[in-house]
């Protein structure tokens, strides 16, 4: 294992260059954490999305992204369809702006809550599980998460994602 990383950036240039990286899509994981056989990320970004009532995309400012949003501020609803390929728990992540929402995933039944504060900038936010949803147990094939928007909400979704890493793993 290694405590350092290395990122090179070709500028295809000798002169000293300015760079300004983010870093995005990426997992950082404890050395102790058991490893998995397999590691999935599965996403999916606005312009995929099936949208309902008053949704629709916009490019947000600064970014080369297009972004789910009502203008209006009225109820609506954002249907991604994902392929995973390895049973196994996931967790649902979504790219937020300032906004909240209720996730569902496949039959209808309440996930949880997607909950972001007001902020300046973008983040990752993990879902929130609803009280009696069971565990994120997905089977291998395609998959459907539903992002319900209320009525009064600003939403800002850039994409989704069901990953298994860092959740933990049954013991022996």
């Amino acid at each position: 294992y290694y405590d350092a990383a290395y990122i090179a950036v070709s500028t295809h240039t000798r002169e000293e260059q300015e760079v300004l990286m983010y870093m995005d899509d990426v997992a950082v994981v404890r050395a102790e954490v058991p490893a998995r056989d397999t590691y999935v990320y599965a996403s999916a970004i606005a312009a995929d999305a099936k949208l309902t009532d008053s949704l629709t995309t916009t490019v947000v400012d600064g970014y080369a992204w297009e972004a789910i949003t009502s203008a209006e501020g009225k109820a609506g609803a954002a249907e991604f369809t994902m392929r995973i390929d390895v049973e196994d728990d996931y967790r649902l992540l979504a790219r937020l702006g300032p906004s909240a929402a209720k996730a569902t995933l496949d039959d209808g039944a309440s996930a949880g809550t997607l909950v972001i504060e007001p902020a300046k900038a973008w983040r990752w936010v993990e879902l929130t599980p609803a009280p009696d949803a069971a565990a994120l147990r997905l089977e291998a094939g395609e998959h459907t998460v539903t992002i319900k928007y209320p009525a009064g909400q600003a939403p800002l979704l850039q994409k989704v994602c069901l990953t298994n890493e860092l959740v933990p793993q049954a013991g022996p």
